[in-house]
This record gives C-alpha cells, structure tokens and sequence, in this order.
C-alpha cells in the first residue's frame, strides 16, 4: 500500500492515517517498524487532537456565557408579572387622570392610580428589599391613549405599562389593561 495519507471522515471526526513504510528506510527490520510510532506521525496526531480540544472548549465556554441570559429574563418577568398582578388588585380609581406621583408605600394604595410613575428597585409590597438591586422597576398608568376595543380611556380603561430593566440588556415593557366593571 503506497500512500502518503490517508482521510478518513466517520460521525463528524477527521481522522488522519499514515502509512508507516513510507517513513521506513530499505532494510530496516520489521521487529523495530512494529516498536512504535515515528516522530511525524506524533506530531501530526497531537496537531489533530489540540485541533478537536480547542473546537470542544470552544462549544463549551460559549454555552457558559450564554448560560446566564435565560435566568436573567425569567427573573425579569417575574418581577413584572408581581407588580402587574399587584396593581390588577387595587380599585379602579375614582376620576382619572392619575396623580403625578406614587402613593407610598406600596402596602397602603387603595387605587391602581397609586402606582402611577413609580421608579424603584423591585421590593416587597411593604418596601422590603428582595436582594434585586441591579434591576429597576417603572410604572405608567395611561388614563388617557388607553382604549381597548369600543372602550374609551379614562373612565371605562386603564392601561397599566411595566418597565422592568435588568442588570443586563434592555428593558423589557409589559402591559396590561384594567376595565372599570363594578
């Protein structure tokens, strides 16, 4: 068999034979060709292997960067979901538009109008912290573009807007619309 090289490709792996004879000398005795392996055929192996490490600690780190992107977002949208259902509980407010600025604290609104242009970092409904720092939540009641269908804002819509900004990336927006049904 007189070939240089040999490739052969089996489950996505490259795998890279050489014939021995082509290295040996005429008249070198077959007890030392079957000893071991020559010096180039070493060097190329180790070449292909740190070729196949560096493709695998590749693939891996960029999994463990992106690792983290997916619990940044569920953490922001629970924090979101919280306040929205939060200010969904409280009354529709009595005469719209909403005052300029929050009701405080949090525990103690009786009106969704209470939590207009709130700007925090996420707490508990009685102000306590929830170890969140690095985000930032924002509230906008619109008693006035607000419609929903053949409803008018203002006295018969609110729409409740949920800026949640996490340590990372953009800030995410949820909406939602609250009706005045008594």
């Amino acid at each position: 068999m007189e070939c240089l090289l040999i490739l052969l490709v089996k489950r996505g792996l490259l795998m890279i034979l050489i014939h021995k004879s082509l290295f040996l000398k005429k008249g070198v005795d077959a007890r030392r060709a079957a000893g071991g392996f020559t010096l180039v055929e070493l060097v190329i192996s180790i070449v292909v292997l740190s070729i196949g490490v560096m493709g695998i600690l590749l693939a891996i780190s960029m999994m463990i960067r992106n690792s983290a992107d997916p619990v940044v977002q569920y953490q922001t949208v629970a924090i979101a979901e919280s306040y929205i259902e939060e200010i969904m509980g409280k009354s529709y407010p009595g005469s719209t538009p909403c005052p300029g600025t929050p009701f405080s604290p949090r525990a103690n609104t009786v009106s969704i109008c209470d939590y207009n242009n709130l700007n925090q970092v996420p707490t508990d409904q009685n102000g306590n912290s929830l170890g969140l720092n690095n985000y930032n939540v924002s509230v906008v009641i619109d008693t006035t573009a607000a419609v929903l269908g053949s409803l008018t804002s203002g006295s018969q819509v609110l729409r409740i807007d949920v800026l949640v900004t996490p340590p990372t990336g953009p800030g995410i927006l949820f909406s939602a619309y609250r009706t005045n049904h008594q």
